[in-house]
């Protein structure tokens, strides 16, 4: 049996499923052959790096997939697999801009250029690096370099794009 034996299939019901229970079973299905090491990025938040920057079970989740990083970079390691997380702080996106309207609770749809500007300016004034902006594309870089031959010996690690936020203090005052 493949990892191919369990993706859906219009024509073929009867294939089995993965249980819950087989996850371990599912990380050796897919691993690549020795001759394509694979480095998967998790992608994470700030609020897996320090406490204060979000509700409870969104921080919890966020330590988790920081743990989860390091103990797979643990297990795949001896198979030449790198695993890596990638912690930005806030990037002025659709869904960070709705979860601070009203205090959260405002409606889900497409932010003004004006209340993408607003997020900027307020994610730059808490970042102790000055000047530049984060963007997604920052993300992408960072993703980028982890998963390229310079960064052929770095596994298990959370790369946090911040500015140097979590570097300071509780900037949001949870």
């Amino acid at each position: 049996m493949t990892a191919l034996d369990f993706l859906p299939d219009v024509a073929d019901h009867n294939k089995p499923t993965l249980p819950h229970h087989a996850a371990d079973d599912a990380i050796a299905i897919a691993m690549p052959p020795p001759s394509a090491p694979a480095t998967p990025n998790n992608y994470c938040s700030v609020a897996g790096v320090l406490g204060g920057l979000g509700p409870h079970a969104y921080t919890a989740s966020k330590h988790a997939i920081v743990g989860l990083t390091k103990n797979a970079a643990c297990e795949l390691g001896e198979h030449g697999i790198r695993v890596n997380c990638i912690s930005p702080f806030g990037v002025a996106t659709p869904m960070l801009v709705n979860a601070w309207r009203q205090g959260g609770g405002g409606e889900a749809a497409a932010p003004s250029e004006e209340e993408v500007e607003k997020m900027e300016e307020m994610v730059r004034s808490m970042a102790t690096l000055k000047g530049p902006t984060l963007r997604a594309g920052d993300i992408a870089e960072a993703a980028v370099f982890l998963a390229s031959d310079e960064s052929s010996y770095v596994s298990g690690h959370n790369l946090v794009v911040d500015g140097g936020v979590t570097t300071t203090r509780n900037v949001i005052g949870l």
